[in-house]
């Protein structure tokens, strides 16, 4: 999920997310071009949990994302 901030109740977006390859731990997040359009221009936290195979949650990645607003118009 990616939220405004650590202590937001708010989600901006949830990725969809695809194992490239599960073997080597590769996954890729995807936001479609609506999803990501509607994103303010900001910074903001995500992370990622994958359920594993005995349903539990295991949080493999966060960070900070900052949404820059766009600057071309076609």
């Amino acid at each position: 999920e990616m939220r405004k901030g650590y202590d937001s109740t708010t989600v901006t977006a949830t990725f969809a997310a695809s194992v490239v390859t599960g073997s080597s731990g590769i996954y890729k997040l995807v936001l479609t071009n609506e999803e990501t359009a509607a994103i303010t221009a900001g910074r903001y936290v995500y992370d990622v949990e994958l359920r594993l195979a005995d349903s539990t949650l295991e949080k493999v990645h966060y960070g900070i994302i900052t949404v820059l607003p766009e600057v071309t118009k076609l």
